[in-house]
């Protein structure tokens, strides 16, 4: 066996042994996803949802959406009242968490085992947060305003995405 088959071979077998092995992965998302919520994240109800990624911590949506609907803290995230083309809305929001696990190969390989239950704390598995915001949308009759075939689905979902952006692009979130 040559010089450079056997420098391979060991790069590989490195690689291998220092990788890690993802557990769960959170979904990444763009700009924005309309999807069903419960398939989002299990708790969640089974309704359309405008979901995105939330880069900031846990709270920061919450108190931007009191001080935008002067809400002073009363019922900020269920049932908030929102005007779309001349029509009344009411929006609920949620701040969901994904985590992202993986597992170092070689930790595992040094402590011999690792734990069955990928919800246990353990040295070998390592974790990170992802934030998602996931709003749903109603009418008065109680109707899911973001299923496709609702006739003002996209001028909500147009207003939704100004709302996004609008926190996105706000500077004072606390």
């Amino acid at each position: 066996m040559n010089f450079s088959v056997k420098i391979f071979g060991y790069c590989l077998f490195t690689c291998c042994f220092l990788a890690c092995i993802p557990l769960r992965v959170p979904p990444s998302i763009k700009n924005y996803e309309v999807k069903i919520a419960k398939k989002f994240k299990g708790d969640l109800p089974e309704r359309y949802a405008f979901i995105f990624e939330d880069n900031y911590p846990e709270g920061f949506f919450y108190n931007f959406m009191d001080r935008r609907f002067e809400r002073n803290g009363v019922n900020v995230n269920r049932f908030v009242p929102i005007e779309v083309d001349s029509s009344t809305y009411y929006m609920s929001f949620y701040e969901v968490k994904r985590i992202d696990k993986s597992v170092s190969l070689l930790n595992l390989f040094i402590n011999g085992e690792m734990e069955t239950d990928v919800d246990a704390e353990d040295s070998d598995v390592s974790k990170e947060d992802y934030w998602y915001i996931a709003i749903t949308v109603s009418d008065q009759m109680d109707q899911d305003v973001l299923n496709k075939s609702y006739k003002t689905q996209a001028k909500v979902v147009d207003y939704l995405r100004a709302l996004q952006l609008s926190y996105q692009n706000s500077s004072n979130r606390q």
